[in-house]
């Protein structure tokens, strides 16, 4: 039996999760649906407090369909969306950096694209390290040996040498740089 909710019940149901987070469930005929985008979708809310100035990624990954995120703060009785994503991680999982200047509760929403998809899925909150274009470049100051250290590992992902970058335009993506 399916479970049909409004948008503000999922989310007023949602549990208060603490950062870091890592979550793993399967979307199937018993999990919660609700009509976003004029489909009806399987969904799962958390909830995560983050404070001023907090930078998180947040990633919805499955190999069994295409995974989609929300980030929603609660306005007086509503909510209202913050960020989307469609396939901003790997393949067709979601990804969002999202770095907020207010302190307070906000609210992630997991689901797939398409009606009513099944299985597997895995929710992970991680606090990120964002520095602004200028300080990025500004801190680069040691050189590389480009024959002898690896940039990426063997899935083509950053290393630990890359960092978060602000873009100052709402863009952030991992970097490398270096002086020549």
């Amino acid at each position: 039996t399916q479970y049909n909710e409004s948008l503000t019940q999922l989310l007023d149901n949602a549990p208060l999760k603490t950062v870091p987070v890592s979550e793993s469930g399967a979307f199937n005929a018993q999990s919660s649906v609700i009509e976003i985008d004029g489909w009806q979708k399987y969904a799962v809310a958390y909830k995560i407090n983050l404070s001023e100035g907090t930078t998180v990624q947040i990633d919805n990954m499955s190999n069994d369909f295409d995974a989609y995120l929300y980030i929603y703060v609660k306005t007086g009785d509503g909510y209202e969306l913050k960020a989307t994503d469609d396939d901003g991680g790997n393949q067709l999982n979601a990804r969002i950096f999202y770095a907020e200047q207010t302190t307070g509760d906000y609210y992630i929403i997991a689901k797939h694209n398409g009606e009513l998809r099944t299985g597997q899925f895995t929710i992970t909150v991680q606090n990120k390290v964002l520095k602004s274009l200028p300080d990025f470049l500004d801190a680069t100051t040691n050189t590389i040996n480009l024959t002898s250290t690896p940039l990426f590992s063997d899935d083509g992902t950053f290393t630990d040498q890359s960092a978060l970058i602000d873009f100052g335009n709402g863009s952030y993506a991992f970097g490398v740089a270096y002086k020549i």
